[in-house]
């Protein structure tokens, strides 16, 4: 299902660049907001088009109803990175996974968001000054609380999953990973645990800098990864000058802001023009429930229980 798309045809006279026969993934990540551009907006597209333009091919990620992203595995069901928490977000109906990534001293992949273990474990320390061994013995449910302030997951041995445990235990689900590092091996070693785990069709990944990312392009070209914010300068020029331009990538991540708001119209200038929305992170019932009404792609959440029940409403509804 998530394999890489038909060969794409670019714009005419595309001068920022196109799709080869792979599918790439925009990342947003870093980006708050952005003067005024409003909504969706920013990513441009072949300028001058109002409606669909067969030269700006249709996203293989569009989606007829929207895809409920488990962030960082769903944590607000379980703690964060954990697998735990990935269990209970697919049996609440989690459509896509999410992890994030760093190295451990032994060279090891390991899903944890900070560079430090002491805001989710009991340990303290540098996660890279760690062998897997030693971080296999902290308690990564300690700090997780419940509705009621409770520690549901404190002492049942819930520990610091490895990446290659993340794509093994769910092998069919398109999952988001992104680096939290800025230097190292570890694209590397990711591109050969992918081709490893057989994995490289059915991720994208991002990053919070650009030089994992591209170091990790060089090394794993068949793998999906995420636009560098090196190019969003170029993207503004093209839509300052009008220069023909397609996207050259089939999905974008801006995160929600409630003064920049996604409309019906620009989620459908973003499909004209060969993109898809995935958006993050939202867990207000209100917000999901008019993103998933408008037609957004996907949407990173903490809660993917409550997106998952949204979401199905919308879709009855519709």
């Amino acid at each position: 299902m998530w394999g890489a798309p038909e060969k794409m045809v670019p714009c005419a006279h595309n001068r920022v660049g196109l799709w080869n026969s792979r599918p790439m993934v925009w990342s947003w990540r870093r980006w708050g907001s952005v003067g005024a551009v409003s909504g969706l907006g920013l990513l441009v597209g072949c300028s001058g088009s109002t409606t669909a333009d067969a030269a700006c091919p249709r996203s293989p990620y569009q989606q007829t109803k929207t895809l409920v992203i488990a962030h960082a595995g769903g944590e607000g069901l379980g703690p964060a990175n954990t697998l735990e928490a990935m269990r209970l977000s697919r049996a609440a109906g989690a459509d896509v996974n999410d992890a994030d990534m760093h190295l451990t001293k032994d060279g090891v992949l390991v899903a944890i968001h900070d560079d430090t273990v002491d805001a989710t474990t009991d340990g303290t320390g540098l996660v890279i000054d760690k062998t897997l061994a030693e971080l296999h013995k902290l308690d990564a449910g300690s700090h997780f609380t419940d509705a009621g302030g409770g520690f549901p997951f404190r002492g049942k041995g819930v520990t610091i999953p490895t990446i290659e445990d993340v794509l093994t235990k769910f092998p069919g689900v398109l999952t988001s990973l992104e680096f939290k590092d800025n230097s190292g091996p570890a694209p590397q070693v990711l591109c050969d645990l992918l081709r490893k785990t057989g994995r490289t069709s059915s991720v994208y990944i991002s990053s919070d800098t650009d030089p994992p990312v591209e170091e990790f392009k060089k090394l794993c070209p068949e793998v999906t990864t995420t636009v560098t914010d090196a190019m969003v300068p170029i993207m503004l020029a093209a839509q300052k000058s009008g220069t023909p331009w397609c996207s050259p990538v089939p999905i974008g991540q801006p995160p929600y802001s409630a003064d920049r708001r996604p409309t019906r119209e620009s989620l459908k200038w973003s499909h004209d023009h060969g993109l898809a929305n995935f958006t993050w992170t939202i867990d207000d019932p209100a917000t999901l429930r008019y993103l998933a009404g408008i037609g957004m792609d996907a949407i990173y959440t903490r809660f993917p229980d409550v997106a998952r029940k949204i979401v199905d409403e919308v879709a009855a509804d519709h």
